[in-house]
């Protein structure tokens, strides 16, 4: 099973529909340097992303509407906690593609916000409070308890749909906020140099009062969508670069980066 997921409220294993794969992590800057030489053409546009620390769900929706949310579980098959996820903060109708309903999967991470963590003052992190609810047995919430998971937000990274087959990663973040979905903070680059001041602003934001969301990295992957590196376990055409666990670098905060 993925993360810190178990199953003793005794959900429902099914199929996903889709495989929820993993990343290639990279531990340091040069180790997602030679990744980026080995990968990345010379200009070549690239999509670059916080990494969330959250607990990994998957939305399904069809005309529009969501129909049925699953745990991440082993990738390819996860559990029915449909009801569970409803109740997280996310849009649940009305999606549309170029004004026909949306139909397809939508995946991303459950996140307590560090605004919102102070409701679980036993819980010792925001990942550590999410899992502990979402774990639970449905049919056993409490009233305060559905209050608190209403207080999680799904933060949406994919889309996969026969609807939008060949769009880029690009347009499908531009998709997601137009839905009224969060997202993590993204823009588009060109260079590595980009990369290390984008990782490296991120990193002095880790700890303070500016940081909304649990971060552990940040995620590159190529723009041009690619369905077959979509269906493997460990994708190709993106990896995660850690955050140093040292003192990173002296950041050079004059950089003017625009976050689409």
């Amino acid at each position: 099973l993925a993360g810190d997921e178990y199953n003793s409220a005794g959900y429902k294993e099914v199929p996903n529909g889709l495989t929820m794969g993993t990343l290639e992590k990279c531990m340091t800057i040069d180790e997602g340097k030679s990744w980026w030489k080995k990968n990345i053409k010379p200009h070549e546009k690239v999509h670059i992303s916080t990494k969330m620390d959250g607990v990994g769900e998957l939305l399904k929706f069809k005309d529009g509407n969501f129909v049925r949310g699953t745990s991440r579980g082993t990738g390819f098959t996860g559990f029915d906690k449909t009801e569970m996820i409803r109740l997280l903060s996310f849009p649940k109708s009305g999606l549309t593609v170029n004004g026909t309903p949306f139909t397809g999967f939508i995946r991303g991470e459950a996140e307590l916000s560090n605004r919102n963590f102070g409701l679980f003052p036993d819980k010792k992190n925001p990942r550590n409070a999410s899992s502990g609810l979402l774990n639970k047995k449905f049919s056993a919430l409490k009233d305060t308890d559905k209050e608190l998971i209403s207080k999680i937000d799904f933060i949406a990274y994919d889309i996969r749909s026969e609807q939008m087959p060949n769009d880029t990663k690009e347009s499908r973040f531009h998709y997601l906020e137009h839905w009224g979905f969060k997202t993590p903070v993204w823009s588009m680059v060109d260079s590595f140099e980009e990369v290390e001041t984008f990782r490296n602003t991120i990193s002095k934001i880790r700890g303070t009062e500016d940081e909304e969301y649990g971060m552990d990295g940040i995620v590159l992957a190529k723009n041009v969508y690619d369905k077959d590196d979509q269906q493997l376990k460990v994708q190709s055409n993106a990896v995660a670069i850690k955050f140093d666990l040292l003192v990173a670098k002296k950041i050079n905060l004059s950089f003017s980066f625009i976050f689409c």
